[in-house]
């Protein structure tokens, strides 16, 4: 029995590679060591070709939109995601 390869749900054509990173959910927690945040990804399986990579998270075309929006400095990113790869 062959596995079915999973589609993009972007393109319908090619398989999946990544998920979006997108975070949409926030859960904030308080322990003895401080605050404590932590985020939820949008997880829309994609195709490389279909998502737009920034540092080393990928978003969906539609979160890709809202991403410049935002107007975070990349040195944001890089404090709370790490540099990654580019």
């Amino acid at each position: 029995m062959s596995e079915e390869k999973v589609k993009c749900v972007v393109c319908k054509e090619k398989e999946v590679e990544v998920l979006c990173d997108f975070p949409i959910h926030f859960k904030q927690e308080k322990d003895e060591s401080g605050l404590k945040v932590e985020a939820e990804p949008c997880n829309i399986p994609m195709c490389r070709e279909c998502s737009l990579r920034v540092i080393h998270m990928d978003y969906c075309p539609y979160h890709a939109e809202l991403y410049p929006k935002l107007q975070l400095p990349l040195d944001y990113f890089q404090k709370y995601f790490g540099k990654g790869e580019e």
